[in-house]
């Protein structure tokens, strides 16, 4: 199953990047790629969300639970419906130094089914990626105020 793996370093401080990252809702208000994010359940530290985004010429949705761990500045997410048998990662804050992080975005995903891996696999993978470094951005952009 592929797993996709982007990163990017910001400047700023890990609890207000972990407040942009966190509050999932508001993506939509600075990320492109995604039409809208609702909050359909909320515990402690969880959520289950659902998600709308643009993929080239189509639109794609999914549920997830996203389980949030603030002291490790990290969040775990699940899909629990959509378009793959599989899509699963994390995203996580590191601190470099007084003031620059890293933040990571990985996701494993796996395509349902067997016959379009080999097809579409590649292509899945581009897309993303390409999505990944696009919320990667947009996290950067609106955390350095650019």
């Amino acid at each position: 199953m592929p797993k996709v793996e982007t990163e990017i370093t910001i400047k700023g401080n890990p609890q207000d990047v972990w407040e942009i990252i966190s509050d999932m809702e508001k993506y939509p208000e600075f990320m492109d790629d995604l039409i809208d994010v609702k909050v359909l359940e909320r515990g402690e530290n969880t959520t289950k969300t659902h998600w709308v985004a643009k993929a080239k010429n189509m639109t794609v949705e999914w549920d997830e639970e996203d389980f949030y761990y603030p002291d490790e500045y990290r969040i775990y997410y699940k899909a629990k419906q959509g378009v793959f048998s599989k899509f699963e990662g994390e995203w996580t804050i590191e601190k470099l130094d007084e003031e620059t992080i890293k933040v990571r975005l990985t996701v494993d995903f796996e395509i349902g089914v067997p016959m379009f891996r080999t097809l579409l696999g590649p292509l899945a993978t581009k897309l993303i990626k390409d999505n990944c470094v696009s919320m990667l951005n947009a996290i950067k952009e609106r955390a350095e105020g650019t």
